[in-house]
């Protein structure tokens, strides 16, 4: 297999293993990146869930979007370094293989976070709205995935 899908299939992988522990954790705990590849469409997916759930829960509950619009902006800002890095790895990729998979995989991730959302009962859409912002800033979604960020960050560290 060359290292052109090879990529691909692991940015592919490391999507499908954020969109199961955005869903559930698993028994064991959650999954997490085990190459740059996975990490670096883990951390992707992981800013186009949450675009998503921002969306969706200012959309039902306006009352709880600018508070979680703030926490959505400090998220970013302060995960700015390993957002940058995944973008920086992805693009070169893209650039090595002619094919670029995100627009498709990018619009899947929507659907199936608007669907996940949507399965919920409206109490369950309310809490989860009131709860993402005092997740995300008390760096929740760090530690369940610290391998995400660890290799993000060595690659941020790369000449």
């Amino acid at each position: 297999m060359t290292t052109q899908w090879r990529w691909c299939i692991s940015l592919v992988l490391g999507i499908l293993a954020l969109l199961f522990t955005a869903s559930l954790a698993t028994a064991q705990g959650y999954v997490d990146a085990n190459n740059l590849s996975e990490a670096a469409g883990m951390l992707r997916a992981q800013g186009v869930t949450l675009g998503t759930f921002e969306e969706l829960c200012a959309h039902g509950f306006p009352d709880r979007g600018p508070v979680l619009s703030r926490a959505v902006v400090k998220w970013k800002r302060d995960h700015e370094r390993v957002i940058e890095a995944a973008d920086k790895f992805v693009q070169r990729m893209i650039r090595s293989t002619g094919r670029d998979p995100t627009p498709t995989l990018e619009a899947s991730l929507r659907r199936l976070a608007t669907q996940q959302f949507r399965s919920l009962g409206i109490d369950a859409q309310r809490r989860y709205c009131e709860q993402l912002p005092a997740e995300l800033e008390s760096g929740a979604w760090d530690s369940r995935t610290p391998n995400v960020y660890r290799f993000l960050e060595e690659y941020a560290n790369e000449p």
